[in-house]
């Protein structure tokens, strides 16, 4: 079975996989679940309580990462200037990230690397200056504060027409 979502009159519904919800048994937490206490009582429990289970659990895991998503973001305040924050929503802009396969750190960094080596064109001689300026600083961002911060430079894909300001604006308020 794939992961599916469905609309429902309740609201919506996700179909989980055994992939999908094994990793979700796995994921520490600071809460208990009678679920996870032993296999016989997980291998006892009824589809509903399943379901229960796993709802909770994955609402738990998603309230949790906002945040810290968001209590990350306040905590990087004011860390780049508005034009640091556009050369890194530039170089975000056509990426895909997968972050359980790279550190986030590393892939935001090699993305700048790459950028300013294989589309040299695409920036001035001040880009490559803040460039140097914000590879200093992301090398010295935890794995979650580059996570972040690649995150909010990846919520302007799709958009067109930003400014500077649109994305300095992003990166500075928390």
């Amino acid at each position: 079975m794939k992961n599916k979502i469905e609309q429902n009159e309740k609201g919506i519904q996700i179909k989980v996989d055994s992939l999908l919800y094994e990793t979700v048994r796995q994921y520490c937490s600071s809460n208990l679940y009678p679920l996870e206490s032993s296999e016989e009582i997980e291998k006892m429990a009824s589809i509903e309580d399943k379901s229960m289970y796993i709802k909770n659990k994955m609402r738990n895991m998603i309230f949790a990462l906002t945040g810290l998503f968001n209590m990350t973001r306040k905590e990087l305040e004011g860390y780049f200037s508005a034009r640091e924050a556009f050369l890194l929503v530039r170089i975000c802009y056509n990426g895909l990230f997968h972050v359980k396969r790279i550190n986030p750190k590393l892939l935001i960094i090699m993305k700048l690397e790459d950028s300013l080596k294989y589309e040299p064109t695409a920036f001035t001689e001040e880009d490559i200056e803040i460039a140097k300026t914000l590879k200093e600083k992301l090398q010295a961002l935890t794995t979650f504060q580059a996570y972040t911060i690649m995150m909010l430079a990846c919520s302007f894909k799709g958009k067109q027409n930003f400014t500077i300001d649109d994305v300095g604006e992003a990166f500075l308020a928390a």
